[in-house]
């Protein structure tokens, strides 16, 4: 029931944007260290609109996997640019709400606070490049860990 208020929040301040200057993209995700049996790797999909010269809002889906764990997360946040335009080292606030499926079960999922951390450059045109870390903590039991993406995004 949370994940679907999420879902429509997000939905909702979107398409309320303009046009000008959303990105769509596309990103390898690996969780690095955490409270999930080990690190696992897989893809991704986010969509960021800006909210002011140097705020934007940020929606990131992944999927990843390993041996013995699925997981599915949906990573909303709010990116605070140092540069111009958008473009260069940001950090800024997200939540994280992680649906993990072990082996034939399922699992409790994890619901997580911490920091979006990374950098965006323009490669040509409006294609840009982008890394991202995200250290995180669980709400229920004190895990923590870092995720991170490798992106390109296309600006329109």
């Amino acid at each position: 029931m949370k994940l679907s208020y999420l879902i429509l929040f997000c939905a909702i301040v979107f398409s309320g944007m303009t046009l000008r200057a959303q990105e769509i993209r596309v990103q390898g995700h690996m969780q690095a260290l955490g409270y999930i049996n080990g690190a696992f790797g897989g893809y991704g999909a986010g969509l960021e609109s800006p909210i002011g010269k140097k705020f934007s809002l940020n929606f990131d889906v992944n999927w990843g996997k390993n041996e013995a764990i699925k997981s599915t997360e949906f990573k909303p946040s709010v990116r605070y640019y140092f540069g111009k335009n958008q473009i260069g080292f940001y950090a800024g606030p997200s939540l994280k709400y992680i649906k993990l499926k072990s082996t034939g079960q399922k699992r409790d999922p994890q619901y997580t606070y911490g920091l979006d951390i990374g950098a965006k450059t323009w490669l040509f045109g409006p294609l840009n490049f982008g890394v991202n870390l995200s250290p995180h903590i669980a709400f229920e039991d004190n895990g923590s860990g870092v995720s991170g993406q490798v992106s390109i995004g296309l600006e329109f």
